[in-house]
């Protein structure tokens, strides 16, 4: 494929639209990639397309699947941050937190940054009953996303987050003047992370 090319462009157009979709919970476009085999002969895009397909196997309930797919791809990508966390979520679920712990460390090694390790963090310290660990993480999650620089999906994730922690009401508009200087919800719960420091 000529990455110049107009049908490629679009093949790849159709991935990234379908990997956010999917991120967003819509799995049609995911299925739609997947299953087409325009997109599985891209250059580089057969292990885009078997992430998504664990994701959508995490979605629609099949976790066996998902982490049989999830370790297929990290012995092809052994230091993949993105499957690492993913590998954790699924070990947190099934309530195997050490090892969801060594997975999350791992993938923190090499990405400290990244806001969706954090909230995995998160996500395992309310599994922990480590209050101080959860607050940290969030924290550190909702700077990230207070600067503005990360995905749509990891702010849904971070109010998933608050949600689980008890945490969300507590960023409920207080006064329209207030709202109205708030470009959006995502914001608010930003801010109100930042400032309980």
């Amino acid at each position: 494929c000529d990455w110049s090319s107009d049908v490629c462009s679009s093949d790849l157009i159709q991935i990234e639209l379908a990997d956010a979709a999917l991120a967003m919970g819509d799995p049609t476009p995911a299925r739609t990639v997947i299953e087409s085999p325009a997109t599985a002969e891209l250059p580089d895009a057969a292990l885009r397309i078997l992430r998504m397909r664990g994701d959508l196997e995490a979605l629609e309930g099949n976790r066996a699947a998902a982490e049989q797919t999830f370790r297929e791809l990290l012995r092809k990508l052994p230091d993949d941050a993105l499957v690492l966390q993913r590998l954790a979520r699924l070990a947190v679920d099934r309530g195997e937190l050490p090892q969801a712990n060594n997975l999350l460390r791992r993938a923190l090694r090499t990405h400290p940054d990244l806001a969706r390790l954090h909230l995995e963090q998160a996500r395992l310290a309310l599994r922990s009953r480590d209050l101080r660990a959860y607050l940290a993480e969030a924290r550190f999650a909702g700077s990230r996303l207070a600067s503005g620089s990360i995905p749509q999906g990891t702010r849904t994730d971070l109010q998933e987050i608050l949600r689980l922690g008890g945490l969300l009401p507590l960023t409920a508009p207080r006064s329209e003047e207030h709202t109205s200087e708030l470009q959006s919800h995502s914001d608010l719960v930003c801010r109100l992370l930042l400032e309980k420091k």
